[in-house]
């Protein structure tokens, strides 16, 4: 059984890496035509919820 400790802290490392993907799409987003903006959303999208 894994410790309730280690187990927070995986999921606060989790969400960081999360947030920090997010971050790196929406900036991506300025550079991209509409389509790709749209494919970026969702990706997005996904990752807010995995949150």
């Amino acid at each position: 059984m894994k410790s309730p400790k280690k187990v927070v802290v995986v999921e606060v490392e989790f969400q960081g890496a999360l947030r920090k993907e997010i971050g790196e799409l929406k900036a991506d987003m300025e550079y991209q035509i509409g389509t790709e903006k749209a494919e970026t959303e969702a990706q997005i999208s996904l990752k807010e919820n995995e949150i």
